[in-house]
């Protein structure tokens, strides 16, 4: 006999409540003055930081599970902010420089955020499809790099 148990609480509850809906109205807002004064680096800037309190506020106060892994996520859009302060505030232009660096370091963070946060269920058991999925992912990639 098989028996079903229900699943367990997902850190996505809370999406429909009224902080995630009035963070996503202001966001829009926000993106919606940046465009229309035709780009300020400190709006762009004051939205990621947003991002980024957005998501240590969302773990302090649901204290997920996997909480690791939204704190990776926050720790890079963290560096992405930090690497566009560097690049646009501070004038940064050497390449390779500092935002590179902060950029690369932002993107491995995100990446071990999101490894975490898919945690132990799930499919690593597939390889042949995971192997499928990453040479499609690195061919459309080079596609839209070149």
């Amino acid at each position: 006999m098989v028996t079903l148990s229900r699943p367990g609480r997902s850190d996505t509850h809370c999406v429909g409540s009224l902080a995630a809906r009035t963070y996503l109205g202001l966001g829009a807002a926000a993106i919606a003055v940046q465009l229309a004064v035709g780009g300020s680096v400190w709006i762009y800037d004051s939205i990621g930081l947003s991002a980024v309190a957005a998501v240590v506020i969302g773990v302090a106060r649901y204290r997920p599970a996997n909480w690791r892994g939204w704190a990776a996520v926050a720790c890079s859009q963290a560096l992405f902010v930090a690497a566009d302060i560097d690049r646009d505030v501070l004038g940064s232009s050497s390449f390779p420089g500092v935002p590179d660096v902060l950029h690369l370091s932002g993107y491995l963070a995100l990446f071990i955020g999101v490894l975490l946060l898919m945690g132990r269920s799930f499919i690593w058991r597939d390889v042949a499809s995971n192997v499928d999925t990453l040479l499609a992912l690195i061919g459309v990639g080079l596609a839209g790099w070149m």
